[in-house]
């Protein structure tokens, strides 16, 4: 299934619904997360860094307990980009999309992801990806 079937799918739909069901619980800032969440996933090249960050970071917090939170707070020097893309790749983004996000080739994102993992020290036969999704 592709990103933007998933996105049309009737989970997401009922995502929606049950999102809407619980307004009363749901802060606007959830509300927006979800949105950005959504955009991205129809439509990687829609995602600014810069204004939509604050909301994907918020979002995979809530799905993910408080998995940004957790992962700045044991890697302190990563920088706002960096745990822009440990983000995106705990949603489980592939190399393409990451690839169409920052417009670059799959090949530079493969390069940016090992230079993460070596200043985060991981081992060397544990991905990234692996790491942040067991995170």
């Amino acid at each position: 299934m592709t990103i933007k079937e998933y996105a049309d799918s009737e989970e997401v739909k009922d995502m929606k619904i049950d999102t809407i069901k619980m307004n009363e619980f749901v802060s606007v800032q959830d509300l927006k997360a979800f949105e950005v969440y959504l955009r991205l996933l129809k439509n990687p090249y829609s995602y600014n860094m810069e204004d939509d960050f604050v909301y994907l970071k918020h979002w995979v917090d809530l799905t993910s307990e408080n998995f940004a939170s957790r992962l700045k707070k044991e890697y302190p020097r990563l920088t706002d980009k960096e745990m822009n893309v440990c983000c995106l790749v705990r949603m489980n983004l592939s190399l393409q999309s990451l690839a169409d996000i920052y417009c670059i080739s799959k090949n530079s994102v493969s390069r940016r992801k090992l230079r993460m993992k070596e200043k985060m020290e991981l081992a060397e036969e544990t991905t990234l990806d692996e790491y942040l999704s067991l995170l």
